[in-house]
């Protein structure tokens, strides 16, 4: 390419920069409108939640505009695995809803799913988790953990067929007890159990024990715990549902920036071309050697 027109060509690159990043600025104009438009949401709520979402705001936009950033990208991740596996597993539709019955309306829609997925990751039965998550709320409350933390160590316990995570948590799996009963249900001795079998019968043994341990807790609806955890999911969710708003402005934001810089690097290459096409053959070995000697090279 001849001088004047790479000369050409880097000019209009570098206006196509300045308007790419005029679109960045744009798209962050609409990303504070997108902000200022949430916000407006708060105006449909109670009194309590309208001064908690101000309080919120004041206390720190920046931290709260990073927990949105956030939030919106797991939210995005786990939305898209839980549909995945869930067709893999051949799901009912109506799964989360049933784990939100479930827990008594105490977990965020997101811990739902993400405790969901590692569940059918380890290889436990989907038709058993509204069971499995019902249990874990009563267990939670009696053992004073959160309702997460309970699914999500009874879920491991489980899935890697931990006797002492499930001790700790008074559910008590005798394997050899487990096996035996096992095998006598599908008509064969523990010895011609194969591992898959004997996994199968371990969860199994689990969720009765479960069963039993939620039947001997009883109802704890309107324990304080279950009401807080409601308070804080519904907290949860204002956040999620703010966070889902402004993803497609986010987007357009990352997008933009990420055009910008590959544009700045191919701007940068052309410039350094343009200036080595000026030099004779010695300056470039000169500035090759230095710049070999320094640890880096023409291009950078």
């Amino acid at each position: 390419m001849a001088d004047a027109d790479l000369t050409v060509k880097i000019r209009a690159d570098i206006k196509d920069l300045q308007s790419k990043m005029s679109k960045v600025n744009k798209d962050l104009e609409n990303t504070s409108k997108g902000a200022n438009d949430a916000q407006k949401g708060f105006d449909g709520l109670s009194k309590t939640s309208k001064v908690l979402g101000k309080a919120l705001i004041a206390i720190g936009i920046g931290a709260f505009a990073k927990n949105l950033l956030d939030t919106a990208i797991q939210a995005e991740g786990l939305a898209i695995g839980f549909e995945r596996l869930g067709e893999t597993a051949g799901i009912s539709s109506t799964l989360l809803n049933e784990l939100d019955d479930a827990t008594m309306n105490t977990v965020s829609s997101i811990d739902l799913m993400k405790s969901a997925n590692q569940a059918l990751l380890l290889g436990i039965d989907p038709d058993a988790l509204p069971a499995m998550f019902e249990g874990a709320a009563k267990v939670a409350v009696a053992t004073g953990q959160t309702t997460t933390q309970a699914i999500n160590d009874i879920t491991t316990g489980i899935g890697r067929q931990s006797r002492m995570i499930l001790d700790n948590l008074g559910i008590i799996v005798k394997t050899e007890e487990a096996n035996r009963a096992y095998a006598e249900s599908i008509g064969k001795v523990v010895s011609e159990l194969t591992e898959e079998e004997k996994k199968l019968a371990f969860t199994k043994s689990a969720i009765d024990a479960l069963a039993l341990s939620s039947e001997s807790i009883g109802e704890i609806d309107d324990t304080l715990a279950i009401q807080t955890g409601q308070l804080k999911k519904e907290y949860d969710e204002l956040v999620i549902s703010l966070a889902k708003s402004l993803v497609p402005a986010l987007k357009k934001v990352v997008s933009s920036f990420n055009e910008t810089i590959e544009l700045s690097k191919q701007i940068r290459t052309e410039e350094q071309l343009a200036k080595i096409s000026k030099m004779s053959a010695i300056e470039i070995q000169e500035m090759f050697n230095e710049q070999t000697e320094e640890g880096t090279t023409i291009l950078d």
